[in-house]
């Protein structure tokens, strides 16, 4: 791509911009359009926190035997796509306490954290009520490997529906135990709580009433006739001893569209980790 920019006498970046495929251009091996894309905001935002604009010079003009140059590179892949298989159940306790069983190990990305997360939002309880337990096949159902970055999407999909079954049922105890109708109940903060009334009620409370412990299912399906892919823009400013082939990295931006961050640490340090990587390599 560089080579051509040069030979056409254009900027890299914009070559590169001129003749990506957009989200109605979408995947051009399997003719479907993109569900999303933000390659062009992440191109953007990493020139102009790199300064291109300002610091990119053509190749050759840099006098002396360290050449200093910025490159960019654009990123597309499958990984971060939704994939079956994707599972997952959630137990409430009588105490209050939410166990989620998933099939998805925890290979050091913070699968279990980020899963834990998922189900605490979607259940309307605090985090540290929430266990995990994952890879153990007495009880968990097949969830697939946590390569490829597909851990947060296929397995959170699950997690949601699983949740939302715990929550369906969860409800539908209270009103019957409140004498209430469902509509007018809402689960905040690990508690029930009744429209237009300001005591909450526990979860100890419905659940005394409730003879087996609320377990929910959950599973899910990739959406069809759309491609999933990961986008990301690279830059780095680098130093090249032309005498030795040394190089020296000296700033690096990557710019990721990840879509909705579940776990900004956890997003953070995979990104860093594949960077880092990048440049030991």
């Amino acid at each position: 791509m560089d080579r051509l920019a040069e030979k056409l006498g254009m900027d890299p970046v914009e070559f590169r911009l001129k003749n990506y495929a957009r989200k109605e251009d979408g995947d051009q091996d399997r003719k479907v359009p993109y569900a999303s894309i933000g390659l062009e905001d992440c191109a953007r935002l990493g020139a102009e926190k790199i300064g291109w604009r300002a610091n990119w010079k053509k190749a050759g003009t840099d006098p002396g035997p360290v050449k200093r140059g910025l490159g960019v590179a654009f990123h597309a892949c499958r990984h971060g796509g939704i994939s079956l298989p994707m599972s997952a159940m959630i137990k409430l306790d009588p105490d209050g306490s939410v166990e989620l069983l998933s099939g998805l190990n925890d290979t050091g990305g913070w699968q279990k954290t980020t899963m834990a997360i998922i189900a605490a939002e979607e259940l309307g309880v605090p985090y540290d009520t929430v266990t995990v337990t994952t890879g153990d096949t007495d009880t968990t159902t097949d969830t697939g490997v946590p390569g490829g970055s597909r851990g947060t999407t296929s397995a959170g999909i699950a997690v949601i529906a699983a949740a939302r079954d715990v929550k369906a049922q969860l409800l539908d105890a209270a009103a019957e135990s409140l004498k209430k109708k469902r509509e007018d109940l809402d689960i905040r903060d690990g508690q029930v709580f009744i429209r237009g009334e300001e005591r909450p009620v526990s979860f100890n409370e419905i659940l005394s009433r409730t003879p087996n412990p609320i377990v929910g299912r959950g599973s899910g399906k990739p959406p069809q006739n759309v491609a999933l892919l990961t986008f990301a823009a690279h830059f780095a400013e680098v130093a090249v001893d032309t005498r030795t082939g040394k190089v020296r990295v000296l700033r690096l931006i990557a710019c990721h569209d990840v879509g909705r961050v579940i776990n900004l640490l956890g997003c953070e340090n995979q990104i860093q980790g594949g960077a880092i990587m990048g440049m030991g390599f």
